[in-house]
């Protein structure tokens, strides 16, 4: 079964989750046939993290809030050479 909501840096801390494919769901259902999809695929899903509602976006801190001004700062000069920045940000306010 997939983690919910699991703490993204309780393996150390990393600017943003690395080795990671985001997808944002606009339905539960999405979402469950998105899953359905990666079984399906052969993908394991111990590693499968599923980030939902407002505790998962604060988990997940995309835009750094969380974890200081080092990190907020870090990530938007990361944005100036990055085209990741935008969806981080979109993903964030959703």
């Amino acid at each position: 079964m997939a983690h919910v909501n699991p703490d993204p840096y309780a393996q150390g801390y990393g600017c943003i989750p690395t080795n990671r494919v985001t997808g944002l769901f606009s339905s539960y259902d999405d979402l469950q046939g998105a899953l359905r999809a990666l079984a399906l695929l052969g993908v394991d899903p111990q590693h499968i993290d599923v980030f939902a509602g407002p505790e998962g976006a604060e988990l997940l801190d995309l835009c750094g809030h969380r974890h200081g001004v080092a990190t907020w700062l870090g990530r938007n000069l990361a944005a100036l050479v990055s085209d990741d920045a935008a969806l981080l940000q979109q993903a964030d306010a959703v």
